[in-house]
């Protein structure tokens, strides 16, 4: 990774425990993805008020070369715990990213195979 990663973690308690928790995470997708520029994560709770309890978005921005990966958690009843909400942002993130890589990967097997395939045209000669 290229820069240092920011973390904005607002209205969440234990929040040296969750940075920590979040570092790690963010080492362990740099060490398998090299190729990201940028990483922002953002952990909050939106709304105070609610009938079923907090529940925590965490929003993950992921700089490529050429690109930019933004992955939120699900709103779900796993939302409503940190650790699960963190982990299936970065978990849907890691994939956005395994499928970004694989795109790159097919895009060049594409452009190496269409000089294969254009076959030269011959000229017809009438006699």
């Amino acid at each position: 990774m290229r820069t240092a990663p920011e973390i904005k973690v607002q209205d969440v308690p234990a929040s040296a425990d969750v940075r920590s928790w979040i570092l790690r995470r963010v080492k362990k997708l740099a060490a398998r993805h090299p190729d990201i520029t940028k990483l922002r994560v953002a952990v909050d709770t939106p709304h105070r008020r609610q009938s079923k309890g907090r529940r925590f978005r965490v929003q993950i921005d992921i700089g490529v070369p050429g690109s930019e990966l933004v992955t939120h958690n699900r709103v779900d009843s796993n939302s409503e715990r940190l650790i699960p909400a963190l982990y299936d942002a970065f978990h849907r993130s890691e994939r956005q990213l395994d499928e970004y890589r694989a795109s790159l990967r097919h895009k060049g097997r594409r452009k190496g195979r269409k000089a294969d395939l254009v076959a030269p045209v011959a000229e017809a000669t009438v006699e």
